[in-house]
């Protein structure tokens, strides 16, 4: 057990670290980042990697063990190339993050706590979801079968065709994939392993938001957060809200996508458009389109028409075309999976 946690640890969180060093930037010899950012852009290459990865190795009916190995093997080189490259990068931001380490304000140790607390409650009680009837199923008859969505996780029959709506969002082959790494069973990594690291995570989308909204004061920051998290708390007028799909099924890949990449792509894309235009702010929302087309096949067209809304709106205030332009070749992956899906539909 402890071995199989020792994994999971390494591959959802040392190995993210590693991969988020790619968009670090230094200024002189300090870093402007977060390890925060560096963290979640970190987790949402890793998805997209998957996302090139996976589609066409389902297409060409491989196993999930060579899925497993193609992938690892990918992520290896990627991780080198990052170590390599932005190794320094990854030095000076930790210096200067110990040097400004300060009191943390009550208001962040509150929010904090209300995290930890939402996180316990998904983690170590139990939800019922009637979904999971087929994304827990499907990831389950991966392990099982050895293959790629070949089976209905309904039947356990071999499919005639793929339902379209899923067979682009792979998000369940990515627990499989977690599953067969760890050696952990699919349910557990689902119910207990991912909200554990969804969940967190999704807050530390929100307080790179309430960064950008307040600058440096924790103090408003802690306040920001401790308001999300009651609304998520308090959101259950609807099973249709992003606190339920947040603190109830964070494992599944739509949860993924309303709870994390949306509020993540609003924020990456105001960085990008109003902060800093770098290479490495554009690669890595094109990062984060290609995550969003693995958490759902609605992440395809609300990725892509929610970077171009923005994209219009601050082009035109902004009076810079590159804007829209960039943001369209970001959108190329929501393109072509779009017109596979008519296609295959």
């Amino acid at each position: 057990m402890l071995l199989k946690l020792i994994l999971f640890c390494v591959v959802m969180g040392l190995i993210p670290m590693i991969i988020g060093m790619l968009y670090i930037k230094v200024q002189g010899k300090a870093s402007q980042d977060s390890l925060m950012c560096c963290y979640i852009q970190g987790i949402i290459t890793m998805w997209a990697i998957f996302q090139i990865v996976v589609i066409p190795l389902v297409f060409l009916k491989r196993s999930l063990t060579f899925l497993v190995w193609a992938y690892m093997i990918t992520i290896a080189i990627v991780c080198l190339v990052s170590l390599i490259t932005a190794g320094k990068a990854m030095i000076l931001l930790l210096r200067n993050k110990v040097k400004h380490i300060k009191t943390i304000p009550w208001q962040l140790i509150v929010a904090i706590l209300l995290i930890l607390f939402q996180t316990y409650m998904l983690t170590a009680r139990m939800h019922i979801d009637d979904d999971d009837a087929f994304y827990v199923a499907a990831s389950t008859t991966a392990i099982e079968t050895d293959s790629i969505f070949s089976y209905h996780p309904y039947t356990g029959l071999p499919f005639d065709k793929p339902p379209s709506r899923y067979i682009l969002s792979q998000f369940f082959s990515f627990i499989a994939l977690l599953a067969k790494v760890t050696g952990f069973h699919p349910t557990v990594i689902s119910h207990t392993l991912m909200p554990m690291l969804l969940i967190p995570m999704a807050y530390m989308v929100y307080a790179l938001i309430g960064s950008r909204l307040f600058g440096n004061k924790k103090s408003a920051i802690g306040n920001f957060l401790i308001f999300v998290s009651l609304l998520q708390m308090f959101s259950s007028y609807s099973i249709y809200t992003t606190g339920v799909f947040t603190l109830s099924r964070i494992w599944q890949g739509k949860a993924v996508l309303a709870g994390i990449l949306l509020p993540a792509l609003f924020y990456f894309a105001i960085e990008t458009f109003v902060r800093e235009s770098s290479k490495q702010r554009w690669l890595g929302l094109l990062m984060l389109m290609l995550a969003c087309c693995l958490a759902s096949s609605m992440g395809v067209f609300l990725g892509a028409l929610m970077l171009l809304m923005i994209a219009l709106v601050l082009s035109v205030q902004k009076r810079q075309a590159k804007i829209l332009w960039y943001s369209l070749l970001c959108c190329l992956p929501n393109l072509l999976y779009a017109g596979l899906y008519l296609m295959i539909r």
